[in-house]
């Protein structure tokens, strides 16, 4: 007789890659195909996954996240007994590559509200759940609407040098106050009051 829940933690690493080579992208669309097949097998009813190869690995985030959510919208045809599939992280701009992702191949129904609001939020936890302060790297659209961000790294003369060549903006007023913005250029400073 079974336990009416099972727990599975899959580990994983990045390694080197072998030959024949294949594309990044065939190998993380592999990689995700495996998992939810070995899921099915184990007769999981639910699996969440990371956003693999997006952090030390360096793959795109976007990509990374359209190619997970077709990967799971591919699989759920044929899943026996796999019923729901989450993508999970902590990190604001991941969770809103995932929100775009699957709001774009669903619809905006299938988002939780917790990832909308997560998406959505400035505020970006740690991962003990504390609210990070400082500055943050947003990536905006032409309206100033927020599609992606991330903490910060520590501001040194090279970084911010770096910042600047990959088209980050410290805006010191309006909206988006105290942080580095690419999308659109910072607001011109106040003028002195006439006098």
């Amino acid at each position: 007789k079974q336990p009416p829940s099972r727990e599975f933690v899959a580990r994983y690493c990045a390694g080197t890659k072998h030959s024949p080579p294949a594309s990044d992208q065939q190998l993380l669309s592999s990689c995700v195909s495996a998992a939810l097949q070995k899921a099915d097998d184990l007769k999981l009813s639910s699996v969440a996954l990371p956003a693999i190869s997006s952090g030390v690995f360096g793959f795109p985030l976007a990509s990374c996240a359209e190619i997970m959510v077709t990967c799971a919208a591919d699989f759920a045809p044929h899943a026996k007994s796999l019923k729901q599939v989450s993508f999970t992280n902590r990190n604001g701009a991941t969770v809103a590559a995932f929100v775009n992702a699957a709001s774009g191949k669903f619809g905006a129904g299938c988002v939780s509200e917790e990832a909308n609001s997560a998406a959505a939020s400035k505020t970006l936890m740690d991962g003990k759940g504390r609210e990070m302060k400082g500055p943050l790297l947003l990536v905006v659209d032409d309206q100033g609407n927020i599609i992606s961000k991330a903490p910060c790294p520590p501001t040194t003369v090279s970084k911010q040098r770096e910042l600047k060549a990959d088209g980050f903006f410290f805006h010191s007023s309006g909206p988006h106050q105290n942080n580095w913005v690419k999308g659109i250029p910072p607001p011109p400073p106040p003028r002195p009051p006439k006098g």
